[in-house]
């Protein structure tokens, strides 16, 4: 019976694991394809407004790639180790969802250990039993937090809607450069 609650446990967990990685992820491409918009963004402006040499123009095209890489590897230096970890994300599901109390780290700590005759194997179980059953009962929206996601996103749509706008008004000077 024991095995059966860590293995809930445990699998509920990889899949709470797996979605909030799909969502920071996702989080971090949004970011990546808004800065890289809006930093290219100001290499056109820049570029149209001084006339940069072409060596210029290489150099702030690398930047832009560079700013846009160090934005999301600071983004998924910051968010990823959360979900990367087995103990931290549990930590992080109790935190979340207070009713869980301590009950689920204690009974992932109790399996991980063997068993020196100290603890009660019933006691054991039926912690971890009750664990399983508080962990089953979290909606996932409890627990994920998909705000990073949907701000990456309007960030985007602004960023887009900008370069739209952009490229709408000066569309003639473009073309002529």
């Amino acid at each position: 019976m024991n095995q059966d609650a860590l293995l809930s446990i445990r699998t509920r967990l990889t899949a709470l694991r797996y979605r909030t990685i799909g969502i920071i992820l996702g989080a971090g491409t949004a970011l990546a394809l808004a800065t890289g918009l809006a930093l290219a963004l100001v290499w056109v402006c820049c570029e149209a407004l001084f006339f940069f040499v072409p060596a210029w123009r290489t150099a702030f095209g690398v930047l832009v790639l560079v700013g846009s890489g160090a934005t999301v590897a600071l983004f998924l230096k910051r968010a990823l180790p959360l979900a990367l970890s087995q103990h931290r994300f549990a930590l992080f599901v109790e935190k979340r969802y207070p009713r869980l109390g301590q009950q689920l780290i204690s009974a992932l700590e109790l399996s991980a250990r063997p068993n020196s005759g100290r603890q009660s194997p019933e006691l054991l179980a039926a912690a971890t039993r009750q664990a399983a059953d508080l962990l089953q009962a979290v909606a996932a929206s409890e627990i994920l937090d998909r705000r990073p996601l949907v701000t990456h996103l309007r960030f985007l749509a602004a960023a887009a809607a900008l370069t739209c706008i952009c490229a709408a008004i000066f569309s003639d000077d473009l073309a002529a450069a």
